[in-house]
């Protein structure tokens, strides 16, 4: 079985991401094991609350939080440029039919694609992984935010 491609259309841009090697992906997927740990806490707790069944919302903005607050804490900005760039590399991501170009695609007011397609890149690489970790839900609720989020930043047309 070889890599797979997928699209989705993000404010107006077709994104072509196509599944990363073993040899790449394995290196960020232990990364995200890490982080996975390290939120495990965060997220039973906001679990027992009321998260696991997604009603709440509050308590998933809360969740949420919690897992921007970990990543940041356990991710100098740095390294999350590094992960950024390794994550939406013109390797494995194209943009209406080209090679994507990190500095002009995500300049000023287009980075708010950007963590749409992160959350894209992860569910096209790792949805197996998020599902055998039980975070199938919050990465559908995590993903959800984001694209509110890039909604509701997005200038008025």
């Amino acid at each position: 079985m070889g890599c797979e491609s997928k699209q989705k259309v993000i404010q107006g841009r077709t994104y072509t991401v196509t599944q990363m090697p073993p040899s790449v992906s394995i290196p960020i997927q232990a990364k995200l094991v890490q982080l996975a740990a390290t939120l495990a806490g965060p997220m039973l707790q906001e679990a027992r609350s009321g998260l696991a069944d997604g009603v709440r919302l509050e308590i998933v903005g809360e969740a949420l939080s919690a897992i921007g607050d970990v990543i940041a804490s356990h991710m100098p900005p740095d390294e999350l440029l590094e992960w950024t760039q390794k994550l939406t590399s013109p390797e494995y991501v194209h943009v209406d039919g080209a090679s994507i170009d990190f500095e002009s695609e995500f300049a000023g007011d287009d980075m708010v694609r950007l963590y749409p397609l992160i959350a894209f890149v992860l569910e096209v690489n790792y949805a197996r992984f998020f599902s055998a970790f039980g975070l199938g839900k919050v990465a559908e609720v995590a993903k959800a935010k984001f694209q509110q989020i890039s909604l509701s930043d997005s200038p008025p047309t």
